[in-house]
């Protein structure tokens, strides 16, 4: 098993969200792209790729106001992603 860091870091909320919202945006066109496939390859939409793309709309608007938070209270935001990787 591996971890890599990809964020460590304080931000200002809104540099907090510019990089978190790129990041689930970049999943949410990945899940879009291949339910897309799937639908145009066999007839129907992938569910689990839709089934992930509303978890992720409901953490892109949990990020939101996190960093309106954040903002409000003139506090900067500790961000901390650590990716898993293994092998199956």
């Amino acid at each position: 098993m591996e971890h890599l860091h990809l964020i460590n870091g304080k931000f200002e909320p809104s540099e907090a969200r510019e990089i978190l919202l790129t990041l689930i945006q970049d999943k949410i066109n990945f899940h879009e792209l291949k339910s897309y496939s799937s639908q145009e390859r066999y007839g129907k939409k992938d569910v689990s790729s839709g089934i992930r793309i509303d978890e992720l709309q409901e953490l892109k608007s949990r990020i939101l106001q996190l960093t309106r938070e954040g903002s409000q209270l003139g506090k900067k935001i500790k961000v901390i992603t650590t990716i898993q990787l293994e092998f199956e």
